[in-house]
């Protein structure tokens, strides 16, 4: 299973906590992308000084984190899911 393509799709048979981590997973690929553009618009405004520069690594490291946060959630979830389909059988 490859970083973004998680393979759950809101009209798969999921219980609650999935549900629930798939929203924070898009609200994180969100965040992600939002954080990259302010980044990008620090880095505009500044014109490339050191602090703008630092500022701009700051939030782009804040996305990235996120991003990082959502899918460890999203990967738990159905970890979780698999073991109990496990022990169904």
């Amino acid at each position: 299973m490859s970083f973004l393509r998680h393979g759950l799709y809101w009209t798969d048979h999921l219980r609650w906590y999935q549900r629930v981590c798939l929203v924070l997973w898009w609200l994180g690929v969100f965040l992600f992308m939002a954080c990259l553009a302010i980044a990008v618009a620090l880095l505009y405004m500044t014109r490339l000084e050191r602090s703008g520069v630092q500022s701009a690594l700051a939030v782009a490291l804040l996305g990235i984190a996120l991003l990082i946060a959502a899918r460890a959630l999203l990967a738990m979830a159905t970890r979780r899911a698999r073991r109990r389909s496990k022990n169904v059988y």
